[in-house]
């Protein structure tokens, strides 16, 4: 998002820098719910035991929402981005992260929709490509890009994203967890 903003105004990071922190509030609610028994059942995640063994249960739900709910406050109390970019931004925030994004993948992928290299790639853009996209459309979003801009930024991030997670998957199989800080081998079951 930074980088994106950055082209449009070299002052953004300090002015943008709590919508910054709100992609990663969403992005850390994402990872503990998609961590807790009911999703992938990982018990590490960053080095340290997922939220759900760590806490409980019921306070990683209630700390995933406390996240989601806190990354709007952030992206609506910046004063330095007008109201009407925010409102955009936001919009952009919400499918992003709702049934055409993260939340839509999450759900094929858990209902077990046949793993093919066309399926992976929908996952792949829905999930993570998503969450990046909206991170560099954001960017641009903020600071009155236009709707050209606007796609090829989406765009951009939803390639970076798709690429992010395709490593992501291999290293699920050959990486070490306490080399990449999370459970390792949590696919295995999905195939």
């Amino acid at each position: 998002m930074i980088a994106a903003a950055e082209m449009y105004n070299k002052d953004a990071t300090k002015e943008i820098m709590p919508n910054a922190c709100s992609i990663e509030l969403g992005h850390t609610a994402s990872l503990i719910f998609d961590d807790k028994p009911s999703m992938d059942d990982a018990y590490l995640r960053r080095g340290k035991e997922a939220c759900h063994i760590k806490f409980g249960e019921d306070i990683a739900d209630l700390t995933g929402i406390f996240l989601i709910n806190h990354a709007y406050q952030l992206n609506l109390g910046n004063k330095e981005v007008p109201l009407e970019n925010t409102i955009k931004a936001l919009r952009m925030m919400g499918k992003s992260t709702g049934l055409d994004g993260l939340v839509g993948g999450q759900e094929k992928d858990l209902k077990g929709t046949k793993r093919n290299p066309e399926s992976l790639e929908m996952f792949y853009a829905q999930k993570s490509g998503g969450l990046y996209a909206l991170a560099a459309s954001m960017g641009g979003i903020l600071y009155n890009a236009d709707k050209k801009e606007i796609k090829a930024l989406a765009n951009y991030g939803k390639n970076l994203g798709v690429a992010y997670q395709f490593i992501d998957d291999v290293l699920d199989v050959i990486g070490n967890q306490e080399e990449i800080g999370k459970s390792t081998n949590m696919d295995k079951k999905l195939i």
